[in-house]
């Protein structure tokens, strides 16, 4: 079974609104950790006894970090070298003495060695979000995972600031898998420490020119045998991890062949908001001569290589690093109004010869963007022959909304289901009567016309004081009528739609004074949900679960889009900023819900 395997929820603080990535700044590590691997001109003799001369010469490392705060040190060393065919990895590590002897050669015996292990987390692409982890017990047994981890985002689970990762099998047989790809190893057990050697062929990572100085992320996790007094395993690991997930990729040092000349000691991202944004870095020179460096950053949105659209690069510097030396300072990255980024790529070049120095890269998952909500104070509607008219209307519509925060009883408001701005300029109790209208007569008031009415009611739903996206509220929220929903502020897809339609169907045309009409749909019956507004003969789209938060303008600039408008012209995805991959399919609407909570609350 493999050492990776878990889903967890760790440091939970008060929710702010203006976190869009909550917790992210404690979630980089502080330092770093960088090793050099030892090229050889030789493989070793992989007989799991590190008695080959070659290994007097291989750098090693130690995991040291204790995974279990009253684990009791277990000494661990960990060789690392390489050549064009393989990365050799040699282990010599201490067997924990047990309070009971074991007989030599019993099933206990057995088991027990079967447990005591060594796997290396390998991030080829060093992109924090894929590994592959690779393992030998003291039994001289190996597998191999493919680990396929999706950064499910730092989200905001309804008042509280939840981090998760999740890590997700691709091979179910990793002994298989481990014959499949190549890898050799063997180990030898004494009396108070075993030994294991493994070749690891660069062809199974995909590394198929290995060149001096390629870096990859890298952990290393050693499972040991019996706490003390009890039956259980503990685990020590090379960079120190979250509590409860034992190998996250971005909790991950690095490994690099043989020295590279810039190695990333630090790095931290900041909350996101739309423009540009800088994170803090610490980058160390390896060379012995002064180095001028570009920094080089680009956002990427959707799965690469099949990613819907890249922003364009933003270069920073140059920053000038002595030899031999480590600086901190920050570089630039772009986040847009219509593309919100799930990757960060930082890429440094040598100003003078172009050569690449450094590149890597950080899933942020499907994280929504700030958007400035009453910050650009004095914006107009933009020309309708504005290159940029898409990106311009949204900031005009958000730039009419104040940020909202919520507050309860115990901090001065009339319930403890309380919205408001945060300049003071509105309030609303969500546990008063007709509150609903109240909201949609509001926004209203700050719009003179029906495209930016419609579009700033789903903005209004992107408001994180409003509704934030909650997976785990949403089996709950789904039972809920919109007010309901409003109140408990957080659930999927289904649930914002389900809000947005009751503020948007109290809302009024301007032409007309009449109600818009409204309607929660799903793609295809199941998929992603949606809005739908009757609105120029067609039934409107609007998206209002981040980071999708959007309408569909033509390319006239002076119609939304509906479902089938996007089928008979698939651009106009991509035109808005879309993430969706295709155009949707059959709309179905959805049945209504009608739940009121909490108990005693007024019906919407």
């Amino acid at each position: 079974m493999s050492v990776l395997r878990s889903i967890t929820e760790i440091q939970f603080q008060p929710w702010e609104p203006h976190n869009i990535i909550p917790g992210m700044k404690r979630g980089w590590p502080e330092h770093i950790r960088h090793v050099v691997a030892t090229h050889v001109e030789r493989p070793p003799a992989l007989e799991g006894t590190l008695s080959d001369p070659l290994w007097h010469g291989v750098h090693y490392i130690e995991p040291q970090a204790p995974f279990h705060h009253d684990s009791s040190f277990v000494s661990t060393k960990v060789y690392l070298a390489w050549d064009a065919a393989a990365l050799y990895v040699g282990i010599r590590a201490a067997l924990p003495a047990l309070p009971d002897a074991v007989e030599t050669g019993s099933d206990a015996e057995h088991d027990r060695l079967g447990e005591e292990r060594v796997a290396l987390a390998i991030d080829v692409r060093h992109n924090h979000c894929e590994m592959q982890t690779i393992s030998i017990n003291a039994r001289g047994e190996l597998e191999w995972y493919d680990d396929a981890s999706q950064m499910a985002g730092f989200s905001d689970e309804a008042g509280f600031q939840y981090y998760w990762w999740s890590l997700n099998d691709m091979n179910p047989d990793p002994s298989a898998r481990a014959r499949e790809m190549g890898l050799r190893g063997a180990a030898v057990v004494g009396d108070r420490e075993w030994t294991a050697e493994m070749a690891i062929p660069l062809a199974s990572l995909n590394v198929e020119t290995p060149f001096p100085g390629q870096t990859m992320g890298l952990e290393i996790i050693r499972t040991a045998t019996e706490l003390p007094a009890e039956s259980f395993n503990y685990h020590f690991t090379w960079m120190p991890q979250y509590p409860g997930v034992l190998c996250s990729p971005i909790k991950m040092g690095a490994m690099s062949f043989g020295p590279a000349p810039v190695s990333l000691e630090a790095i931290d991202f900041p909350n996101c908001s739309w423009g540009i944004n800088n994170a803090s870095v610490r980058l160390r020179n390896n060379s012995q001569r002064t180095i001028r460096a570009e920094m080089i950053s680009r956002g990427v949105c959707g799965s690469e290589p099949g990613n819907t659209h890249t922003n364009p690069p933003v270069e920073s510097g140059p920053v000038e690093i002595p030899a031999q030396t480590s600086i901190s300072t920050t570089f630039e990255y772009h986040m847009p109004v219509r593309f919100m980024p799930e990757t960060i790529e930082l890429e440094l070049r040598d100003h003078a010869q172009g050569d690449r120095l450094l590149r890597v890269s950080y899933n942020l998952g499907t994280c929504a963007v700030v958007y400035p909500f009453g910050q650009e104070a004095g914006m107009t509607t933009p020309h309708l022959d504005d290159p940029d008219f898409v990106e311009k209307r949204h900031r005009y519509i958000v730039s009419r909304q104040p940020l909202l925060r919520r507050r309860t009883t115990r901090q001065g408001a009339p319930s403890d289901f309380t919205i408001e701005a945060v300049d003071g300029s509105i309030e609303f109790d969500l546990m008063q009567d007709g509150v609903m209208q109240t909201i949609a007569d509001w926004l209203c008031s700050l719009y003179d016309s029906d495209i930016d009415r419609v579009i700033g009611s789903t903005f209004f739903m992107a408001q994180q004081a409003v509704y934030v996206y909650a997976s785990r509220r949403a089996h709950f929220a789904a039972l809920l009528d919109p007010l309901s929903n409003l109140r408990l502020g957080g659930g999927m897809c289904g649930e914002f739609a389900r809000s947005h339609v009751g503020v948007l169907s109290r809302m009024t045309s301007v032409g007309t004074g009449n109600r818009f009409h409204a309607r929660k749909v799903n793609l295809g019956g199941g998929g992603h949900a949606l809005t739908t507004v009757r609105m120029f003969d067609r039934w409107v789209l609007l998206d209002p679960t981040p980071p999708n938060v959007k309408a569909f303008f033509h390319r006239d600039h002076q119609t939304l889009a509906s479902g089938q408008d996007l089928q008979l012209d698939p651009t106009l995805i991509a035109y808005n900023g879309s993430t969706l991959t295709k155009p949707p399919g059959p709309l179905v609407q959805s049945v209504a819900c009608g739940t009121t909570w909490p108990d005693g609350a007024p019906a919407e």
